[in-house]
């Protein structure tokens, strides 16, 4: 026992020996005195966890309102472009705040970027300057078309967002705006945070360092007018800073080899600058197309063809019928042809589809999922401004295709080779500009298998815009739900057909569903004519080619 003790006593010294010294701390288990002192650092570190907790209902309060706030953002009905912009870039600018506040983890693949926000900003303008839209309506949120003005409320910043990818488009030719002029002075400065007028600001000095060049004295004179017009009430911050934006961008200006520049209107004319010289540049859908010169006159001719003017010049008589393609099965239920070309031969199928087929059609390509749509053959790909859509590709030997894929057949005098039935689908401002189907276009080597013909059947109706146009045959033809148009793209000696470049002109209003069937030339080796050398498929050869009809 005696041993025992010992050895406890010898072990409590030396683990006491071995105790960290602190000259900073004491032991409050040896004192009464050093006993009292903590309840004052229990009240401390209590007072420090009350604070946290008070920042920490804050911060929940504040990610409540963020909460809320995202709630608004709905996605209502997208009637025209300027609804997928706001909704684009209230979700986006969202995005961004709060994965840089609050650390979420979010997919960058599935939501949209800011990359979203400048490709829906340019599809809009590209709509402005194909159906020739007034700047100063659609700078305010209105859209024309043929069916009547449309209207979405747009504030400063959003309209600064359009105006300045107007200029960036237009970049040759640059005019005052009047909805810019009117929308400063009557703006609510107090809506914006000081974030969000630092963003206006760079709109402003950006638009006007492509106005000062030819439009001085408007920018100088609209800058005077904007800042006397906020200076009454220079007590408020945001007015501060609005007013700021200016002064700066003035005096940047000036320092920039401009110091004659008065506050004036110095352009020798008494109407007021937004009502000088318009643009003459356009946005060109032929651009990048290696077969096709640029040429505003072909633009101006495209953009007419997209507004619906006719500028067919034929001179055949072209005709209406019934056909049942020489197959008993058609007699109650016979195809409904149209000629709108006899050289190049272009029929159209009216009525060709039931909605029963459209809606088999439509839904099996989203079960198949939609992806952008490139263009360029597979593996030289690329995806371009040029073609705003998304496909997907259907097996025509599916099931639920088969009745389909067999009047198809039926319909034409050829072979049943050909691709995947490809399901497009071009949302508002969608397009694909002025292109040919076929992949040989400068030459066919050793005669490989190409697209010999086209058969598109339109899958939806399109509210405004989205005619399929063919510049060189200057003919024209809107969505029809249900209708088909079908075209050669290749001679007899598979050589390209150029007369057959077309184009999906933008979608104005609506959206557009169309499905696409293109013809191997190789799978038609004993059903299309052969001439030998000779270029051009004669109309006569054609139509013994199309006999039954």
């Amino acid at each position: 026992m005696a041993i025992f003790c010992l050895t406890w006593i010898f072990t409590l010294s030396l683990s006491l020996i071995l105790l960290p010294v602190s000259t900073s701390a004491q032991y409050h288990y040896s004192s009464i005195e050093a006993m009292k002192s903590l309840p004052p650092l229990q009240a401390n570190m209590l007072s420090q966890l009350e604070t946290l907790v008070a920042k920490m209902r804050d911060d929940l309060a504040v990610i409540n309102a963020t909460r809320q706030t995202l709630k608004t953002i709905k996605l209502k009905p997208m009637k025209n472009k300027i609804d997928m912009f706001i909704y684009l870039n209230k979700l986006v600018t969202f995005r961004k705040h709060v994965k840089s506040k609050y650390k979420l983890s979010l997919d960058a693949n599935e939501l949209p970027t800011a990359a979203d926000v400048d490709g829906n900003l340019f599809s809009l303008i590209v709509l402005q300057s194909t159906y020739n839209l007034d700047i100063n309506e659609l700078v305010r949120g209105y859209i024309r078309t043929q069916n009547g003005l449309h209207h979405t409320k747009l504030d400063l910043l959003n309209q600064l967002m359009i105006l300045t990818t107007y200029y960036d488009v237009h970049e040759s030719h640059v005019h005052p705006i009047e909805a810019l002029h009117e929308t400063s002075l009557t703006v609510n400065v107090q809506n914006y945070t000081q974030q969000e007028l630092v963003i206006i600001g760079g709109m402003y000095k950006a638009i006007s360092k492509k106005l000062i060049t030819k439009h001085r004295g408007y920018v100088l004179k609209l800058f005077h007018k904007i800042i006397t017009h906020f200076t009454g009430n220079n007590e408020d911050e945001n007015n501060k800073a609005f007013i700021n934006i200016f002064l700066n961008i003035n005096n940047e200006l000036i320092e920039h080899n401009l110091e004659d520049i008065l506050i004036s209107n110095n352009e020798g004319t008494n109407h007021p600058a937004w009502e000088l010289k318009k643009p003459t540049s356009k946005w060109n859908p032929y651009k990048d197309n290696p077969h096709v010169e640029i040429s505003l006159d072909k633009y101006r001719h495209y953009s007419k063809l997209c507004q619906g003017e006719h500028l067919s010049t034929s001179k055949r008589p072209l005709t209406c019928y019934f056909s049942t393609q020489d197959n008993v099965y058609y007699l109650l239920r016979p195809f409904k042809i149209e000629q709108l070309c006899l050289d190049p031969l272009v029929l159209v199928f009216r009525e060709f589809a039931d909605d029963s087929e459209i809606q088999m059609l439509i839904q099996a390509g989203r079960r198949q999922g939609l992806m952008k749509s490139w263009i360029g053959q597979e593996g030289k790909a690329y995806d371009s401004i040029l073609r705003i859509s998304h496909n997907t590709w259907l097996d025509p030997l599916a099931p639920e295709l088969e009745g389909f894929a067999r009047r198809v057949v039926s319909a034409l005098p050829l072979a049943d080779e050909a691709e995947a039935i490809q399901i497009n689908n071009y949302g508002t401002g969608g397009l694909y500009t002025v292109h040919l189907d076929n992949f040989y276009q400068k030459g066919n080597p050793n005669l490989s298998d190409d697209r010999l013909a086209t058969f598109m059947l339109y899958l939806s109706d399109v509210d405004s815009g989205g005619a399929t146009v063919f510049p060189r045959l200057n003919l024209t033809f809107f969505p029809q739900r249900g209708s088909a148009i079908f075209w050669h793209n290749l001679y007899s000696n598979l050589s390209t057909d150029y007369r057959t470049l077309h184009a999906g002109c933008p979608v104005v209003l609506g959206d557009k569903w169309v499905a696409n069937k293109w013809y191997s030339s190789r799978g038609q080796l004993f059903h299309y004519p052969c001439k030998g050398n000779e270029t051009v498929v004669g109309l006569d050869e054609v139509k013994r080619v199309f006999s039954h009809y």
